[in-house]
């Protein structure tokens, strides 16, 4: 699964861009997922509604399953921990988190002037809404407008990477995450950089249908024992290609 960023500001048509990419993805035949920050909502359920209800009178989670979809109403997540609900994905779009999102990521905005002060280092794209011609590149940042849709998609599909945990271990190099990031965008690191990454490879822990970073150590330490544990049981294969433990409280 890798992720690929949206931002820039309020009414410039992020969400527009967003759903024009996602449906060229899918119609490429990708798996297509999307997260969007509601910065300035305090609820996202509309009141009066049954489960806005349950949530007044204290239930904490709610889960609405109609004949198409499903809907899971819970306490806010952490970007890096949401992350977890795409699994099988190809790619997650990420609309806003300016701050908390790491990754490379495209600026939205109606003009120029209104997209400088979100450029930073993890920029490698700007689309213009207000224009349909869009002037070459700022500081060799490519410019775009709303109908270089096949454009747009393919630096996505060239630029998206694995989401890094956000741990800001310092184990790659850099002193956080971010520095890693924007090293990788310079094409100065890659992101097998990440040891956390590497060892996600071998281990995954999930606690409630949320995965837990584990450092290379750790992931090393948990498959080992697990692998000593059930290679002395009897009918299972010394060296079992995947071990799954479900613990219920």
């Amino acid at each position: 699964m890798k992720v690929f960023g949206f931002t820039g500001p309020r009414n410039s048509g992020k969400t527009t861009v967003v759903e024009k990419i996602a449906e060229k993805l899918v119609n490429e035949g990708y798996r297509v997922g999307y997260i969007k920050h509601a910065g300035r909502e305090e609820f996202i359920d509309i009141a009066g509604k049954d489960t806005s209800r349950l949530r007044d009178s204290g239930a904490a989670r709610r889960v609405v399953i109609a004949g198409s979809e499903s809907a899971i109403f819970m306490e806010p997540l952490e970007l890096t921990k949401a992350y977890s609900f795409f699994g099988g994905f190809d790619y997650v779009l990420v609309e806003g988190f300016r701050r908390s999102y790491i990754g490379p990521r495209i600026v939205v905005a109606r003009k120029i002037e209104d997209a400088i002060g979100y450029i930073d280092e993890l920029t490698v794209g700007i689309v213009l809404t207000g224009t349909t011609q869009p002037s070459g590149s700022y500081k060799d940042i490519p410019i775009f407008s709303l109908e270089d849709v096949d454009k747009v998609a393919n630096l996505v599909k060239t630029n998206a990477l694995n989401p890094l945990p956000g741990l800001n271990c310092g184990k790659c190099g850099f002193k956080t995450c971010r520095g890693l990031m924007s090293a990788i965008i310079r094409g100065e690191a890659s992101i097998d950089h990440c040891v956390t990454l590497k060892a996600l490879k071998e281990v995954r822990l999930r606690v409630d249908d949320v995965y837990v970073p584990l450092n290379p150590f750790v992931a090393g330490l948990l498959r080992n024992i697990l692998i000593a544990f059930i290679s002395s049981l009897k009918g299972v294969k010394s060296k079992p290609n995947k071990i799954e433990v479900i613990v219920l409280e």
